[in-house]
């Protein structure tokens, strides 16, 4: 069934049954863990019949097809690198429009939680980020390592990803779906991947830099602001930059370029997810921001549902007075006596800390008179 193929990076094998990767190992981790979590194939599309597979020397072709569409799939070494190259071509006698997600690339990094003695040495946590053209996937080993996967996409738009069969111990089967796109007759749609080896945190973005084309959006204070405040970040990019736009919530912003950044900001002026799309040089990426209250209005009104939706107020009950979980779905308190995630402690101890710690601070007769019950 697999097909392999080695070198001083990348020890792989191939399923040929969807002539995608059911096994990437990095040839000098010395655990040599499967960045792959089985049952399904990297680089494989979901939906797409595999028609032929061909690997030869140290490249490997596949080609697939669904609803008139082929792919080919490129499989090269290059250096140290491994490229993945995907031509959707239209074979219908037709345009074809596809929606987000119609087209659903496999991504299933081995993110799981399993005993700790297999997380340390077999296990990764898998960061995805689908920014449009200035997609990636940054892989880091959950132990001490310095064997980490990443993937850069140099061509192809991500607009999201997908988490399916997750349980318990398990991220579950992760994929990523294709942006909208359309294709007339003999078209071509291309997606093209660089992989390759990092040693984790900050080397991921400078092995990043050295594939080609990438981007990296830098905000020095992070990506949560209050209302008020002035968002400023800027866009790195591996090489100059000539030509750059943003906008937020489809608003034009300004936007500086000095050599290989571009700068950008905008007035936080209302609450809520701020999605800042941008252009550089052609092509189109993604910074996102939450705005939220200025933080004495953020814990104030915390600390108001608490006590509003969280204390019980049954006087036949022994939690009389206790902070409890709320459902929010179905407005009502619950309580689970075994289970201390779902009881009174934990979190909900920590509940009256917060308010005592407030009313050290500020007069209130609402939230003085529940710590008081609760305390009783």
């Amino acid at each position: 069934r697999g097909s392999t193929v080695k070198n001083q990076v990348f020890d792989i094998i191939f399923d040929r049954e969807c002539g995608g990767i059911s096994s990437l190992i990095l040839s000098e981790d010395k655990e040599q863990m499967n960045f792959c979590r089985e049952g399904r194939a990297l680089f494989a599309l979901r939906n797409f019949i595999l028609e032929s597979f061909e690997k030869t020397g140290n490249s490997a072709v596949s080609v697939s097809s669904f609803m008139g569409v082929k792919a080919t799939t490129e499989y090269q070494f290059e250096r140290e690198y491994l490229t993945v190259c995907i031509s959707l071509l239209n074979e219908n006698p037709y345009p074809i429009y596809f929606k987000n997600g119609d087209i659903i690339l496999e991504t299933p990094i081995n993110d799981a939680y399993d005993s700790s003695t297999v997380c340390m040495k077999e296990r990764c946590h898998a960061h995805i980020w689908t920014g449009l053209e200035n997609s990636y996937v940054r892989c880091e080993r959950m132990g001490e390592s310095d064997c980490h996967l990443g993937i850069v996409f140099q061509n192809g738009s991500f607009s999201s990803y997908r988490q399916e069969e997750c349980k318990h111990c398990s991220r579950g089967y992760l994929s990523m779906n294709v942006s909208a796109f359309e294709l007339l007759q003999e078209e071509s749609y291309e997606i093209k991947a660089v992989v390759f080896r990092h040693g984790g945190g900050e080397d991921f973005f400078e092995q990043a830099k050295k594939t080609g084309e990438f981007w990296r959006v830098c905000s020095d204070r992070g990506y949560t602001f209050s209302v008020g405040e002035q968002v400023e970040f800027y866009v790195e990019k591996s090489g100059r930059i000539e030509r750059a736009s943003c906008s937020v919530n489809g608003i034009e912003s300004p936007c500086r370029i000095e050599a290989n950044r571009a700068y950008c900001s905008f007035a936080a002026r209302q609450s809520g997810e701020h999605k800042v799309f941008f252009e550089i040089d052609g092509k189109s990426g993604i910074a996102v921001f939450n705005i939220v209250s200025k933080i004495e209005d953020l814990i104030r009104n915390r600390l108001y549902f608490i006590v509003e939706n969280q204390q019980c107020t049954d006087k036949n009950s022994p939690l009389f007075g206790a902070y409890l979980i709320y459902d929010n779905d179905e407005k009502r308190q619950y309580f689970d006596y075994s289970w201390t995630d779902h009881n009174a402690n934990r979190e909900r101890m920590g509940m009256s800390l917060a308010i005592v710690k407030w009313l050290g601070r500020h007069r209130d007769e609402k939230l003085q008179k529940s710590i008081e019950l609760f305390t009783e």
